[in-house]
């Protein structure tokens, strides 16, 4: 029984111990799952972002440079031209603000500009808008398209804006260059913010490149060669150069806007020339993204239903888990409820042994009270020998009565006396023989109790698990080779007993013999008595005659 127990929770355990890897492996499979699911939403997202940001790009105006008409023009907006602000001269580009960014309109010249900057530190500048938007989108299309290099484009630009012409020249980014001193650190930290905040991560590794590096430093190269950093196209450096240092900044701000309005107008007329094959491919790449989000969200669909019958699975399985620790809590209260049944019939057991082995000491005392009574038959035998010598050493001094006449009667007396001792001894004797009889009865009382008992436990123990009649069978077979002994034991009793009434039926025999002996060597010694009487009457006759 406690062997299939044991194997039964040996193989519950085995069962929990797979359930619980299946389990795990289910739960694996569905955080991948989950993990694959956010990486298809990420994927989906940034498909999205890309084709947003491609229609936008491709929806806004490029710029293109306009030819020089002439020399006697102020300024010609070039791609590489920014106009520095004098941060040292120039009191109204650094300003304490609480908002890094934030427009501001004017009134003279109708244009917006963005002012930059860092709160913690007080410092901001103005920048103009319809630049900062294009230099802009300009890196972020670059960026998008993959080339991590154009971050170096704003980046330029804002150093431009936020650092003069004198303070480029004697710089570079780090300090590394001779004869040149780092950048200052606030300003750099505004700029380096503005850029973490559009680009993230990305910047950061950017920063650190040499790509970096060298362009901050051609930037202030170039600004330390104004020839190559004014205008890279005309022919006529020193005008430009005198005009530049002439015009005033007001000045430079109508010529730009003159600029940008017919820049405007030529472009509109480049993008409905030009950018027509653009939508088409807009429209064929927005069918493919479209596609691939189909089949992606097909994908998802199928995963999430595969995550639902995982989900499900891992709900029966836990069911089942909870049915299986039903189950063995319920073979525990078994095993529990078993071994309390044992428990009580070892401490039956016991009982029984501990009766069994009095009954056995009592059966040891018998046997030595045996022994005894053996020991006291030993001695009236013996005594019985020596009457017996006694009775023949009187016939061998039958001849010497007459002389020995009065020691006779004293011996006689003592006969007497032995007999009353022996009757007595016998008398004894049958009263022992007789307690060992009332006690062999009670014993045999006590086995018919106790096999009473005994079957009163086999037939409550019958109504048991067959392997308590396994036991109980065991348990019957030592009772009854103990009865059997107990049998034997009672047999080998009688046997004695009879012996011992045999030994006493032969001892009244003997004394009886002996009787009749002294009766008869008492009717000789009457016999001897009157002779001798006669003889002295003769003798007495003799002498008187």
């Amino acid at each position: 029984m406690l062997e299939t127990l044991i194997y039964i929770v040996h193989e519950i355990n085995l069962e929990q111990v797979k359930l619980s890897t299946t389990i795990n492996q289910l739960i694996k499979r569905i955080n991948q799952n989950e993990l694959y699911l956010n990486q298809l939403n990420i994927n989906i997202e940034t498909l999205y972002e890309q084709y947003h940001a491609k229609q936008y790009s491709e929806l806004q105006i490029d710029p293109i440079e306009l030819p020089s008409k002439s020399s006697s023009s102020s300024i010609i907006d070039n791609n590489n031209y920014q106009q520095p602000i004098d941060m040292s001269t120039t009191g109204n580009n650094y300003n304490s603000i609480d908002n890094t960014t934030k427009t501001i309109g004017k009134s003279s010249s109708n244009k917006e500009y963005i002012e930059l900057g860092d709160p913690s530190i007080g410092l901001s500048c103005l920048v103009l808008k319809r630049k900062y938007d294009q230099v802009r989108r300009r890196t972020e299309l670059a960026y998008i398209h993959g080339e991590k290099r154009a971050i170096g484009r704003l980046l330029t630009f804002l150093i431009r804006q936020f650092f003069s012409n004198e303070e480029l020249r004697n710089a570079s980014l780090d300090g590394r260059v001779r004869n040149t001193q780092a950048l200052s650190k606030d300003r750099m930290c505004i700029i380096d913010k503005h850029l973490q905040s559009i680009f993230g991560i990305d910047y950061n590794l950017y920063r650190i490149t040499k790509d970096c590096a060298e362009q901050v430093n051609v930037v202030c190269r170039h600004a330390r060669n104004p020839k190559n950093f004014f205008d890279n196209n005309s022919n006529n450096n020193s005008n430009i150069k005198i005009e530049m240092n002439n015009s005033t900044i007001n000045q430079n701000d109508i010529v730009e806007d003159k600029q940008y309005d017919e820049y405007e107008s030529f472009q509109e007329q480049l993008f409905i020339q030009a950018n027509e094959q653009r939508f088409h491919e807009l429209a064929r790449e927005y069918d493919i993204v479209h596609n691939e989000v189909a089949k992606q969200r097909e994908i998802e669909n199928q995963l999430r239903t595969d995550n639902e019958e995982l989900q499900k699975v891992s709900h029966e399985v836990e069911q089942q888990l909870s049915t299986i620790r039903q189950n063995e809590q319920q073979l525990n209260t078994k095993l529990e409820t078993t071994m309390e049944q044992l428990r009580q019939l070892s401490n039956e057991k016991e009982q029984l042994k501990n009766t069994i082995y009095e009954k056995e000491q009592e059966n040891y005392e018998l046997q030595k009270q045996r022994e005894s009574l053996e020991e006291e038959n030993r001695q009236v035998h013996e005594t019985n020998s020596s009457i017996i010598a006694r009775l023949q050493e009187l016939e061998n001094t039958s001849c010497q009565l007459q002389s020995l006449e009065l020691l006779w009667n004293k011996e006689r007396q003592l006969y007497t006396e032995q007999l009353q001792t022996l009757e007595q001894s016998l008398i004894e004797s049958k009263k022992l023989s007789i307690d060992q009889q009332t006690k062999i009865m009670q014993f045999t009382i006590q086995l018919e109790s106790t096999d009473g008992q005994l079957e009163a436990q086999k037939r409550s123990l019958d109504m048991g698990i067959d392997e308590k009649n396994e036991a109980i069978l065991n348990l019957d077979r030592q009772l009854r080779e103990k009865t059997q002994r107990i049998e034997q034991l009672q047999i080998d009793l009688q046997r004695n007993i009879r012996q011992m009434e045999n030994q006493q039926i032969t001892s009244n025999k003997t004394i009886q013999s002996l009787k009749n002996q002294i009766d008869e060597v008492l009717k000789k010694n009457v016999l001897i008595n009157e002779k001798h009487d006669e003889q002295n009457q003769l003798l007495v006759k003799v002498t008187s005659g």
